[in-house]
This record gives C-alpha cells, structure tokens and sequence, in this order.
C-alpha cells in the first residue's frame, strides 16, 4: 500500500494479485455461478485504484476488508441494473394487456379512462406490483420471486402503488 502510495507503478500489481482470488469467490456468492463476476472484480479494482490515495492515508491497512466492501456496492449495483433491465422488459410485455383487462371488468368509461390514466402515472416496478398482486392475484412471496426482491419489498411496493393510484383517482 505505502508502495504504491510512494509512486511504485508494480506495487498495485501485488495487491490485485494477493486479493484476487478471494474477489473472485466473494463475487460468484454475491452474484452467483454464472454472473459478471469478473467485470465485478475489475470494476472493483478500478475503484480501488481511484480511492487508494483516501484509503492509505487512513493509516488502517485491512487492504482485503476495504476491497470486499467496494466489491459489495459494486455487485449491488450490477444486480440493480439487471433488475431493472428484466423489470422494463416485463413492463413491455404486460402493459397492454393490462388496460385491456381493466376496461372489460370496469363497465362505466370514465372509470376505465380515470384507472387508465393513473395505472399510467405509476412506476413500472409499482405497475408491475400492482397488477401481479391485486389483479393476479399473486402472493407477495411468488411477487417477490418474480421481481427478484425481498418479499418485504414486495408488500411496500404493493402498498405504495395502491396508495398512489388511490391519491391520483381522487384528484
């Protein structure tokens, strides 16, 4: 760490070679088997190099505690892209559909137009909640699973989007 804090251009070498292959196994746990485990371990390293400068100052070397702890915020973040990227393509797919459902079990169109409208005015993720728990019927577990979320998540998007979609058909 002082190494390469005094300039040596080899020194972070010796750290990514000494903490690598922990990176490794700790990314496959956080993202599993078949994950971008190593765009995690380089995205790390990256950060790492970037904020070595405020970490060696510290004069706290757990250089291995500091690395996982970047590691962790960087798999979050891959994971949070991921979800929404699998979150917008199933927003895509059940749209549709779901204005056409609201519109055969509403029979007054202005009820249909005002639930239209505010279904339209709710996040994809609260959409997607709303309609797989109270349309569907699902169970907030099998919501939880479907959305890769935590199933106490599950119940505050449910919650949220009901709350919303009460406070925009009373405007």
């Amino acid at each position: 760490m002082l190494a390469h804090l005094a300039g040596d251009p080899d020194a972070f070498a010796v750290i990514v070679d000494d903490h690598y292959p922990a990176l490794v196994s700790r990314a496959r746990f956080l993202l599993g088997q078949h994950g971008p485990v190593e765009d995690a371990c380089q995205e790390t390293f990256r950060k790492a190099l970037e904020g070595i400068w405020r970490f060696g100052r510290s004069g706290q070397y757990r250089v291995g505690a500091w690395l996982s702890t970047i590691l962790r915020g960087v798999c979050i973040d891959l994971m949070a892209k991921a979800n929404r990227d699998h979150a917008i393509s199933f927003a895509m797919s059940v749209e549709q559909p779901v204005l056409d459902d609201v519109a055969e079990q509403v029979a007054d169109p202005l009820q249909v137009a005002a639930l239209q409208n505010a279904l339209s005015h709710l996040r994809p993720s609260l959409r997607r909640a709303l309609i797989l728990r109270e349309m569907e019927g699902m169970s907030y577990a099998k919501l939880a699973a479907a959305e890769h979320i935590s199933e106490g998540c599950a119940r505050t998007r449910a919650f949220r989007a009901r709350q919303l979609m009460r406070q925009e058909l009373a405007s």
